[in-house]
Order: C-alpha cells, then structure tokens, then sequence
C-alpha cells in the first residue's frame, strides 16, 4: 500500500509540474499577443513604417489589421483562462478548458509565426518572436498535459467522430492542392511570395498535425477525441480571420476571391457548430 500511494504522490507531482508550466506559457503568450493586437491596432506606424520600407506590401498591412481585430479578444480568452488554470492548478484538471486554451495558443503560434518567418520587422518583431517561442512550447506542454489525462475521456459517438474526421480530412483535401498550385509560381520563378510563410506552417506543421488527428480519430483513440478539440478551435479562430479579411478586402481597395470568401466562411460555420457539438457531448469520468 505505500508504494502505491507513494507512485500516485509522484504522479500527481508530475502532473502539476506540467499543468503549471502549460499555464505559464500561455499565460506569456496571451499577455504579450494582447499587448502587440492592441498596440497594433492603435499605433498606425507599426505597420506603416515596415510597407514604406517596402518590407511588406499594403496588402498584407491589411491582413495584419485583420489579423489584430481577431487576436486581441483571443488572447484576452488565454490569459484568463491561463490564470484559472494556474490558480487551480492543484484541484483536479478541468480537460475541456485546457483543450480550448491549446487550440487557442495554436492560433496565437500560427498567426505570429508568420511574421516571424517572414520576416515582418515592425518595432515589436522581437516580441512576436516571443509570442512565437511560448506558444509553440505552450501548445506542446497543453498537448502533453491533455495525454496524461485523456483516460479519464470517455470516447464520443461514432457519427460526431466521424462527422469532425471527415471535416477536417475535408481541409487537407481541398487546401493542399490550392497551396501547392498557388506556390508554382514561386517555385519557378525562384523567389518567395508575399504571403510563403502560410505554405510553410500549413504544410510543414499544421496539415501533419492535422493527419495525425485524423488517425487517431480512425483509430478511436481518446487522444483523438482531445485534439479533434485543439484542432476545431483553431480552425476556428484562424478561418474566422481570413473570412473576415476577404469580406473586407474590397472596403480597402483589394480585389475579392469569391471561392476564398466561400471557402473561408464555410470552414468558420462547420469548425464552429462542430466545436459546440464536441464539446457539448464530451464526457470525463468523475465530473
């Protein structure tokens, strides 16, 4: 019996150690992408300055903007809940928040990233990279935390599974080809576009990601079922920007993409109904 109670003592200990450290990282994350969103969105001269130095075009100063008007509620959404966690870290883990809080700080990741690897050098490039660094080990440490705990998940439906599965097999189906023939031109001419740094983390970190999801959910996994959920949210909030950005390109004197208007906009509304279904559905033993 008491190296029983002793193995549970050390479980438990590891276990706060990684919901600690999941917190802090994203509590980082959120603060500082709060701070740069609203800075951005007040300060016209973070942006202006790097399209008259002709770092960027006024195209993707637009994209920031839009970018910002999405971020900063959602980095609002993390900090908060990166306190609670933090604050309750010692109580029994709460799987649904933290799921939302990982899929969250992927967003963060993916948006920030971009201006990391492209090379956006505003006044606060060194905070994206910042933002960039604790998201990523934010999102790691989230994922790792939701394993520890994913046996205490019980598995959903076999229709809702297959329902998320099929969607997000949906994206990979229809975005691979479109990002693959939007970088020939890059390929052959042998420079990069404008926007290079979303072929890179779609296809070099996000699409794998999302295969690995898919297969989990095939196989009926719990940890499928966990980052079907990290996954969903941040589909969500990252196709709810670019939706966003393409309704509002022509109010700026951009040319609209109707088929990216459609797509964007369809994948918002499916990621959105299918994270409440999930959620709504998901059952942890215990609670």
């Amino acid at each position: 019996m008491p190296a029983v109670s002793e193995n549970e003592s050390v479980h438990c200990s590891k276990t706060s150690e990684s919901i600690k450290w999941t917190g802090t990282l994203m509590l980082i994350g959120g603060l500082l992408s709060l701070f740069v969103s609203v800075a951005s969105l007040f300060d016209s001269r973070v942006y202006l300055e790097v399209v008259d130095s002709g770092t960027i075009t006024p195209f993707l100063r637009f994209g920031s903007m839009i970018q910002d008007l999405i971020t900063a509620p959602t980095a609002l959404v993390l900090t908060v809940m990166s306190v609670k966690l933090l604050r309750y870290r010692q109580k029994p883990l709460k799987i649904k928040p933290l799921m939302i809080m990982t899929g969250l700080a992927f967003y963060l990741f993916y948006g920030y990233g971009l201006y990391a690897i492209q090379g956006q050098y505003t006044s606060l490039y060194l905070l994206y990279l910042a933002i960039f660094s604790s998201t990523l080990y934010g999102v790691i440490a989230g994922v790792i935390t939701l394993v520890q705990h994913s046996g205490a998940v019980i598995p959903i439906s076999t229709p809702l599974r297959r329902l998320i599965l099929g969607f997000l097999l949906f994206i990979l189906v229809v975005l691979i080809p479109v990002w693959l023939l939007r970088m020939q031109h890059d390929l052959f001419s042998r420079t990069p576009g404008e926007v290079y740094g979303v072929f890179v983390l779609d296809l070099g970190i996000v699409f794998p990601a999302f295969a690995f999801v898919i297969w989990q959910l095939f196989r009926n996994t719990r940890i499928g079922t966990l980052l079907a959920g990290v996954a969903l949210i941040k589909t969500l909030t990252l196709c709810l920007s670019v939706a966003l950005g393409e309704v509002l390109k022509p109010l700026y004197g951009f040319g609209q993409d109707v088929g990216m208007v459609i797509i964007f906009t369809l994948l918002t509304v499916v990621s959105s109904g299918l994270s409440v279904v999930l959620f709504s559905r998901l059952k942890v033993q215990g609670k």
